[in-house]
């Protein structure tokens, strides 16, 4: 019996695909993949939807947004994110079909939050395949730049645990 054809273009061209095992509180459908011959060169990961099923606003906080009480569900809709590495130092492009400027996505402010906290200059090539729309009320900005954060640990092996990507996540803001 053949191998399906992507395992033997993959063996053809030597380069491995593995998981990343998921962080605590991360669903394993929505886990990392990496492909790359020896490091991560290049980091495709799902950032999926949500659905509220009960939201309640209340007060404005110090920090000048409002509380929430939300209970929602992830769905199966969701954006693509590819994370590959440039080699122009300092570099974030981002593509992608977006309502606003690429350096006012979520995208970009995480990109800037997670190199703000690790230091890692590397340039950073981000490629979005939207699916979820925008204004809709399903989470996508906030997906891609949770989705982002992780691709970004992942990729250059910080191992920053979940305080801590939520802490940048905050930086970030909410959509």
């Amino acid at each position: 019996m053949r191998a399906p054809a992507s395992a033997r273009s993959a063996r053809a061209r030597n380069i491995r695909s593995m998981a990343i095992p998921p962080s605590p509180g991360f669903d394993k459908a929505s886990l990392i993949s990496i492909i790359a011959p020896s490091m991560a060169a290049s980091v495709r990961v799902r950032a999926p939807a949500k659905v509220n099923l009960h939201l309640r606003v209340h007060g404005r906080g110090p920090d000048g947004y409002h509380g929430i009480l939300s209970l929602f569900q992830a769905v199966t809709l969701s954006d693509s994110i590819v994370v590959r590495s440039l080699k122009k130092p300092d570099a974030v492009e981002i593509d992608g079909i977006f309502d606003c400027p690429p350096e006012r996505t979520t995208l970009y402010k995480a990109a800037v939050a997670f190199r703000g906290a690790t230091g890692i200059r590397d340039g950073l090539s981000i490629s979005v395949g939207k699916e979820i729309p925008a204004g809709a009320g399903l989470g996508g900005g906030s997906s891609d730049a949770a989705a982002l954060l992780r691709a970004l640990d992942a990729m250059f092996q910080t191992r920053l645990g979940l305080a801590e990507l939520e802490a940048l996540g905050s930086q970030v803001g909410s959509d």
